[in-house]
Parts: structure tokens; sequence; C-alpha cells
């Protein structure tokens, strides 16, 4: 049992996917650049400590795109404080209600499943008091239930950037925390951007902000 005049020990689970198109409904791609270290350390409480922040992401099929990305994981791992695990994208079949019109559509994969791997992992190696998890996936609810029910950690859900998960999905999400969402204002997603260049050391490749997620800012 810890001591309870240690800080309260805080782990993060990002689901990469919810962010990206969270700030892509707002037109918020200027806040895509972020720090997500930064993120959280800046709303911590004084009896806080931040132990890791665990961003789950794949890789996009799409060349410029995932170019993209790749830059930004770069940029995220040459800034250090942040553990990044990689899913995969597949093709699924899709039709349009409206047209009817078959085609293909990307889809995310794994990473709700790599997502609660890692935090049974955590809580059964007891390396968090709490947990803030950002996602709006209600296949995580009974992770959620679990860590509450069988661990007794706290779990705050931290709604997307748009606020979006109301509904079946982020409802059943929230209800399973026992009722602890949580919203990110614009002021700390504007504050919290990294760096617009960085270097791993002298002579390497400089990673950059993508031109498309530079001003106008946003907020």
């Amino acid at each position: 049992m810890q001591d309870p005049e240690m800080n309260k020990r805080v782990l993060v689970y990002v689901d990469g996917f919810n962010v990206y198109y969270g700030f892509k409904r707002k037109k918020w791609n200027y806040f895509l650049w972020l720090d997500y270290r930064q993120v959280f350390e800046s709303i911590l409480k004084q009896n806080q400590e931040l132990i890791d922040v665990k961003y789950f992401t794949a890789l996009s099929l799409k060349g410029e795109s995932r170019q993209r990305q790749e830059t930004y994981l770069n940029a995220l791992e040459i800034k250090g404080g942040i553990s990044i695990f990689k899913g995969r994208i597949v093709n699924r079949p899709h039709k349009c209600k409206t047209c009817h019109t078959k085609t293909q559509r990307a889809q995310e994969k794994e990473s709700d499943v790599s997502i609660a791997v890692e935090a049974m992992l955590d809580a059964m190696h007891n390396r968090a008091d709490e947990v803030w998890i950002v996602s709006r996936d209600s296949d995580l609810a009974p992770l959620v239930r679990t860590l509450i029910d069988e661990f007794g950690i706290k779990v705050v859900i931290i709604k997307p950037p748009d606020g979006s998960g109301s509904g079946a999905g982020g409802d059943e999400l929230v209800k399973a925390s026992g009722n602890n969402p949580f919203w990110i204002q614009p002021r700390i997603w504007k504050q919290s951007q990294l760096p617009d260049e960085l270097q791993s050391h002298k002579g390497a490749r400089r990673q950059r902000r993508p031109d498309k997620w530079t001003k106008p800012d946003p907020a």
C-alpha cells in the first residue's frame, strides 16, 4: 500500500486517433504538433506525479499523411517523456448508405486492445494510483471497470478535443469510470506545442512542423 504522504502516481493512455480527428473536426490543425507530456504536466494537481504518457497510434497508408505522422512521431521521441505504441491500418469494405457506392475505408486496428493490455500490466505491477484515458471508445469500458473494481485505481476519462463522445460509446465509457469526465481547455492545447523544429543531435535530420499544421492560430 502506498504511503498516504507520497504523491499519487498518474499514468496516461492516449488514443491518438481520437485526439487527431477531434482536432480535425474543430479545424485545429495547428494543435496537431502537440507535446503530450506538457499537456498532462500542466493539469497535474500538487499531490500528483506523472509517471508516463502512453500514446497509441497507427501509421497512415497515405503517402503525405504518413510522412507528416512519421515526422511528428520522430519529434515526440526527440522531446522524450512519452512511450509510443504503434498499431496498424487496414482497408475495410464500405458501402455508402446514401448512394450505395462500394469503396474501401481505412480503419485503425489494435489501439484499444493495446491500451487494455498496457493498463492491465501496469495495474498488476502496481505502477499507478490514478489512470487518465483519453478516448471515447466504449470497448474500453470493461477495462475501466476492472481497474476500479479489482485494483482500486481511480480512472478519469478525458474527452477528445472537440468534446465528441456523447451518446452510446462515450457515455458508456464515462459511466464505467464513475462519471469522471474531464475536458482540456483550448488554451492548454495551445500552450503545449512542440518547438517548431527539433533535432536529436548535431548533424541529424531536423524534424519540422508540417506546413499543414501551421498557423493561422485557431484559438
